[in-house]
């Protein structure tokens, strides 16, 4: 599980990182850097709670589990 990677500045990946389930928390807020093309992978579910701002960004999210993948949380994603 991943929480608050980076808490104070944009999520800046190298490389494409492999994550399991993806744990935004209520009163997080997370911006993917708007200059890097990166990406990032992920395996099992995204959960949003706080706030992850994935809108004018050059990043892409590829949902590769092997069985069903749910995305929710309290919080809408748009991707």
């Amino acid at each position: 599980m991943v929480r608050d990677v980076c808490r104070y500045a944009p999520f800046k990946p190298t490389g494409v990182p492999q994550f399991y389930n993806v744990f935004a928390g209520s009163g997080v807020t997370r911006t993917l850097d708007k200059t890097n093309n990166s990406a990032m992978k992920v395996a099992g579910d995204w959960t949003v709670n706080g706030t992850v701002s994935l809108t004018n960004v050059t990043t892409t999210v590829t949902f590769n589990g092997s069985g069903a993948q749910t995305i929710g949380g309290s919080s809408t994603t748009t991707f």
